[in-house]
Order: C-alpha cells, then structure tokens, then sequence
C-alpha cells in the first residue's frame, strides 16, 4: 500500500508551515446568563410559537366563556343615589378652626354621614319595608338578606365636595335603584326627627359658652387697667426715647471705635520706622518750613547763590571768588539739612507721644460708651417685656371679644334655624334618586374581552419563557454563545431538514456535495482551518459528552470535506468500547490503532484507502483484555505525531469525555479538539464540564459543532434552506446554459 511520506505535512493541498495568515481571534461566550435583548425574546417566542399560539387560544377561549357565564348568570345592576350635606355649622367651623382646610372639612362631615347611614339600624328597617320584600334580590338571599345587604351596600364621600354616594347592585335592574331609595327615604325622615333636638342641645351648649367667654373678658379688661394704671410714664414713648438714645450711643461707640482704629494705625506705622524715613504730614511739614532758623537759613542760602550767579557771568566760573561762594552755600546747604532733620526728629517724637495718648484716651471713651449702652440695653429689655406682656393681653382681649362675637352669631343663626327650619340641624338633601341604570356595571364585555386576549398573549409568552428557562438543554448557536465558554465552529442540520435529502448522513460530502449538509461541513472545515495555526491542528479528537451525539458522522465528513480540498487526512477509529468505523469501511484491516499503539503492526497493515480521494481510514483493531495499557505513557503521543508528519491532517474519532476516562486520556496527546453536541439532548452543564475538564489537561479546545439541530423558529429556518437551495439552482442553470451555447458554437 502507498502510504503519503510528508514529514512536513506540506503534501498536496497542505496550508505551508510559513506564511500561515494569523488565526482570527476565537468567539468566547459568556460564562454565565447574559442580559436577555430583543433579538433573544423574539427568539424564544419564534422558537415556541405554538406554545404561545395554544395557550394563547385556550386562555382566550376560557376567558369568553368565563365572561358568558357571568353575563347570564351573575350580571351586576346598579342603583345610585346622591346626597348632600349642608350643615349650618360649616362656616362657623370654617371661622373657628382656620387651621383646617375647606374641601378637608367638608368631606369630613360627608365622611361622618355615610357612616350614620351604614347603621345596622337603617339595615333592619329597609329589609322590613314592604317593597324592599317584594324585589327579586330579597327573595333569593332571604335567609343571610342582612348580611347580604350590608356586604353588597356601598356608602362613601365623594373626595373633596360634601356628597355622599350610595350605591347597590342586583342580578335585576329594578331592584338596586328600589333598595336605594328605600334607604334614603328612610334615612332621611330619621334625620328630621333627630335634628330638632340636635340643634336644641346645641343651642344651649352655645349660650353657656357665651356667659362664659364674657366673664372671662370683664376679667381680662380690669387687670389691662391695673397693669396700665402701675406704669407713670406710657410704655411705648419711653420705648421711643430709650431706642433714640441707644441709637446715639451706639454711634459714638461706633465713631470712636473707627477713630481708635486710624489711631492704632498710625501708631503701628510710626514704631515700625525711624525719625530719618518718617514723611512728615502737611501740618508737621509746615511747622518745619516755618521754624526761624530754616527760615533764616534759607534766606542766607538764597543770598549765596543769586551772588554766585551775579558774579560768575563777571568773573567766570572758575574764579577764586567764585570757587569760594561754591565752598559757602555747600555748607549753607548743609547747615540746612542738619536744622530740618532736628526739627523732623524733634516732631516725630512730639506725634508718636500724640498718638499714644489720642489710643489710651479712645480707649477709655470706648469703655465708657460702653457701660452707657449696656445700661440703656437692660433698660429696654425691662421695656421689651413690659410691652410685649401688655400687647399679649391685649391680643387676648381681642381674640375673646372676636369668639365672643363669633358665638353669639352662631346662637342667633341657630335660633333662627330652629325657627324657620323646625328640625334642619345638620341638613341632608337629596341631590338624585336611584333610577334604572341603563347599562350593567359589571361584566363589562368590551373591556374584559380586551383584557382577556392580551393578557393570555402574556400568559402564553410567559409559558413560552418558563420552558426555555427551565430547558437547560443545547438547542441553538445563541446557547452555544450565551452560556458557555466556547467557540461555535459550526452547525449541522437535522438530516430530514435537507431538501436534497440525502440518503446517508455519513457519506453526504461525497454522494450530495451540493446539498446543505454538505456545505456546514464545509464551513466547520474552513472555521477550524482558520481559527488556529496550522500546529493546533495537525492532530484532532472529535469527541461529545454522551453516546449517539454524533461524533463518528462529524468526523467522518469532516474528514471527507478536509481531504476533498486536497489534503491527505487519517481518519482514526479512537473509541475502544463502541467502534464504529469498521461498520462504514468494510474493507478495513483487521489490525488498527490497538495493534499501532501496541508496536505489534505498521502504519500500512493499519490503514485503507477509502472511496475520497485523499482521505485513508484506520479502525481501533482487535484487542484481547482491557485497552486502558494502550492509551498510558508517552506511546500514544509518539504514534500521533508519527501520524501527523505522514497526513497533513490526522481525526481521531473518540469516546464520550464524560462517560470514558478514554477521552481525557487522548486530549492530553493530540494538538487540538473538538466538541460534538447534538440539539436538543446535551445540557449546557455538560459542556462546561467537558470544556472544564479537558482544560485542566492545558488542551486546545478549537470549538463546538452543533448537531442535529431542527429547522423551528428561533434556530435554523427552513427560509434559509431555500434561499441556499435557490442559489445552487441558479448556479445550475447558469451552468447549463453556458454549457448549451458552447455546444451551439
């Protein structure tokens, strides 16, 4: 047999060991569940429609005929009646309490009439009236009819107004509005006998209070007289005066305080300097320039330089004479200087003794201001009290003689409302009688219908989402993505899903090239080839978590598809307890990769040409006792790369990872590895696990193939399948129309 010789793997078709295009960065997907997105719940609804669609229509059936039986055996009238409250105590309320809003103590009078009308007693009088036992409702709940009464009664204030709204519902439209007015009528005439005492009792309450607050107001008056009587000058023009005088002093205080502060500043400047660089001010200035000796002085000096000018213009400049007259003014000039700077010295000690005694003197002004204004200070606290105690009494003799008057106001108005109203206390008017409704308050078919159809599209989506939640299962490239740490190399289609429906899921890359198969094995080829360096992928392992995932289909086209794009590829039977290849390739030796790994065989009594070009196959051969010894040592290691200097490609087909110790065995002695999972049969925790697994041997994982998966929403539509299939046909008849014109010609 011609075994290919390429110690370098650069046979025919093989990518070369220099130059080789950088690998793409590998896709990693999130470890753990990644924020759900639009494209990920529009996926999980296409994938699960018909559970929505289902549910959907069974929760929207039961809702209609939920609502159907309630329309004919439980249908709701109502009856509603209003009534006002007009209490001729509102107002005076109003005056009394400020503190408490309008519409709050409106309503709460509104609020203390609607629990009066829910007394048991107006209960038992309706249920006793004769046209309240005629109705409909009393019939039916004869027997709990107070319960049933005080449950189905609604009595209420209507938010900031003084209405009360009294409502009833009833199977009949006649009996509710019947019952309501039953009740009001009933209340109502309770309230008019009540009134009269009520106002009665209230009146005598008012005029006690009235003689009260007058007593207390003829006190108030007489010790205002004695408090003003105690005082011999009035209050507030002594305030006046103690506030003008305190205004003054605090002037001076302030005056004297800015003075004491120019003082202290001058002061500071002068210590800070010597008599030399003291600027003498205008004053001490004047002084100096007047003093006789400056003066006489200046005037011999003057004298000296109008004669030197007389007699230089006679005598020249250099005149003896005049050289003298030079000699005399310098010194002139000199005794001048000498008389002013002991003048300046003689004044800067007279201002610097000035100053300090102007901040000694301002200082004892200060401390005098200041007693004077601490005195009138306490002065107009006494004050300050005095008139505040006289103000506060006179506040309270006012707000008295105010209630005073408000009371009696209130007496004449309730004497005048017993007079003319005979019984109106707190008036209870009614505003509208209960009549037949003229549409049920309840089912409301429109509304509840609406809200059945969305809410069981909500119901059926939520389903929808509980399902995929709780699937833990692989079933699409966005799992892959989501939930693991790994690549996607590619996917497979159900075989029933191929339009091309070939007959052998083993052999689709060589017997239908053209099909969709055929092609995601083609694209897993290319992905693999690109997403690592030629080294990490000389040598591979197809491996799964479980049996039947299909790792020996994978490998098998996988290899075909490697080997038709001219490559020499060894396909290896690795799978010790369930060889498979022997049953695709008849015509393999009965030694295989036992007999390689054990020495007792050659590569060429191990291997066969299969019907691919370029693709050779070896099976796992016979072996007698257990193949653990096998796969143990550096043997396998060596075999593999032996292999791998032969083929430019080597697969090895091998056991479960997660059921067989096999497969982590031969993890560690091949370059890279791949995972098969099928759709919808392994669980996203057994590819971590794998994945966790085999990481721990530091083995290059190039990815997953996803198995097996089904053309349903959310994963791979059968749209796609005919937008592929329509571009293999148009490929077709383009060739076969160039292949026509050419026979023409």
């Amino acid at each position: 047999m011609n075994v290919p010789n390429n110690p370098l793997g650069a046979g025919a078709g093989a990518m070369p060991t220099s130059g080789v295009v950088a690998a793409r960065p590998r896709p990693t997907g999130a470890t753990g569940a990644a924020g759900i997105t639009p494209s990920d719940v529009w996926r999980i609804i296409r994938r699960r429609v018909w559970v929505v669609v289902i549910t959907s229509v069974i929760l929207i059936v039961l809702g209609i005929g939920i609502n159907l039986a309630w329309l004919l055996w439980w249908p709701s009238w109502p009856g509603v009646a209003i009534l006002q409250v007009e209490s001729p105590m509102i107002q005076q309320a109003l005056v009394v309490q400020r503190q408490v809003p309008a519409a709050n103590l409106l309503e709460m009078f509104a609020r203390a009439e609607a629990n009066r009308i829910r007394a048991r007693k107006y209960a038992d009088a309706v249920l006793r009236d004769l046209k309240v036992l005629d109705t409909d409702w009393y019939a039916k709940h004869k027997d709990t009819a107070l319960a049933d009464f005080e449950e189905e009664l609604s009595v209420g204030p209507i938010r900031d107004t003084p209405l009360v709204r009294v409502s009833f519902h009833s199977r009949n439209p006649e009996d509710a509005p019947r019952i309501v007015n039953t009740l009001t009528r009933l209340y109502l005439a309770d309230r008019l006998r009540l009134a009269e005492a009520d106002l009665r009792s209230r009146l005598d309450s008012l005029s006690g209070q009235e003689a009260s607050l007058a007593q207390e107001l003829i006190l108030q008056s007489a010790e205002i007289d004695r408090f003003v009587k105690a005082e011999k000058i009035p209050l507030l023009e002594r305030q006046t005066e103690v506030e003008t005088e305190l205004a003054s002093w605090a002037r001076a205080y302030s005056d004297t305080q800015m003075m004491q502060g120019s003082v202290i500043t001058a002061l500071q400047n002068m210590e800070g300097q010597s008599p030399a660089s003291w600027i003498p001010d205008a004053r001490s200035q004047a002084r100096i320039d007047g003093d006789p000796n400056v003066q006489t002085l200046r005037a011999y000096l003057l004298n000296l330089e109008q004669e030197r000018e007389t007699q230089s213009k006679r005598l020249g400049h250099d005149h003896l004479y005049i050289k003298r007259l030079e000699e005399r003014i310098r010194i002139s000039e000199r005794d001048l200087l000498t008389e002013r700077a002991k003048l300046k010295q003689q004044l800067f000690g007279e201002t610097l003794n000035g100053l300090r005694q102007a901040e000694l003197s301002s200082e004892a002004t200060l401390a005098q201001i200041k007693n004077r204004l601490t005195e009138i200070g306490n002065e107009q606290d006494v004050l300050a009290v005095k008139i505040l105690t006289y103000r506060n009494m006179v506040v309270s003799k006012t707000g008295l003689e105010e209630f005073l008057a408000t009371v009696r106001n209130m007496i004449n108005n309730t004497r005048a409302t017993l007079e003319e109203a005979k019984g109106r206390g707190t008036q209870v008017t009614l505003v509208s009688r209960a009549m037949p409704a003229p549409e049920r308050s309840s089912p409301k078919l429109m509304v509840n219908l609406i809200a059945t159809f969305f809410l069981s599209i909500m119901a059926g989506c939520g389903l929808a989402f509980l399902l995929e939640f709780l699937d833990k299962s692989v079933r699409s490239s966005q799992d892959i993505r989501r939930h693991t740490n790994l690549s996607l190399l590619g996917s497979i289609p159900a075989l029933e899903e191929d339009e091309a429906n070939p007959e052998d899921m083993y052999s689709v890359v060589t017997h239908a090239p053209r099909s969709l198969l055929a092609e995601a094995f083609r694209q897993i080829r290319t992905n693999i080839m690109f997403s690592c360096d030629t080294e990490k992928s000389r040598s591979m392992l197809i491996t799964s978590a479980a049996p039947d995932d299909g790792r020996t289909c994978i490998a098998v086209n996988l290899a075909a598809s490697i080997a038709l794009s001219g490559k020499k590829v060894l396909l290896i039977d690795a799978n010790f307890r369930k060889p498979a290849l022997k049953r695709l390739f008849p015509n393999l030796p009965d030694a295989g990769f036992a007999q390689l790994l054990s020495g007792k065989a050659s590569t060429e009594q191990t291997i066969a040409q299969s019907d691919t070009p370029g693709l050779w196959v070896m099976g796992n051969g016979q072996i007698s006792g257990h193949h653990s010894g096998l796969l143990g040592g550096s043997r396998p290691a060596a075999v593999i790369e032996q292999l791998s200097n032969q083929f430019d490609q080597v697969i090895l087909d091998g056991p479960p990872a997660l059921l067989s110790a096999d497969a982590l065995t031969l993890s560690g002695q091949v370059a890279g590895i791949v995972f098969v999972a099928r759709a919808g049969k392994n669980l996203r925790g057994e590819l971590n696990r794998m994945r966790e697994e085999i990481s721990r041997l530091n083995s290059h994982i190039h990815g997953v193939v996803l198995n097996a998966v089904e053309a349903v929403g959310g994963g791979y539509l059968r749209k796609r399948y005919r937008l592929f299939y329509d571009y293999e046909e148009s490929l077709a008849e383009v060739a076969a129309k160039t292949e026509a014109q050419n026979q023409e010609k």
